[in-house]
């Protein structure tokens, strides 16, 4: 299992909540543009959460667009982010 791949039980968990787990890749651009908004927290070469400032943290992604690819939100049927939940569903840092 790759570093960015989440786990079967995981995958049923979400299932079972009536929510998917996908990739920020594999969401529709306005999604992605949603997430990139309401997920303020993320910490990339792009974007410094404002809890980070003031501070010197490793950057966690190279920018965004890679947050993106190593992030899973929960996704409902007609591929909107599922407003039931305040985060995201699995984060995998590329530690740049």
């Amino acid at each position: 299992m790759s570093e960015t791949t989440i786990s079967t039980e995981t995958t049923v968990l979400a299932e079972s909540l009536g929510v998917k787990a996908c990739l920020g890749t594999e969401l529709q651009a306005h999604v992605q543009k949603e997430a990139l908004s309401r997920f303020r927290d993320r910490f990339t070469g792009e974007h410094t959460p404002a809890w980070a400032h003031g501070f010197s943290f490793p950057v966690r992604f190279v920018n965004d667009r890679d947050w993106l690819e190593h992030t899973y939100f929960y996704v409902r049927s007609d591929g909107e982010l599922d407003r039931r939940h305040k985060g995201w569903f699995a984060s995998f840092p590329t530690w740049p």
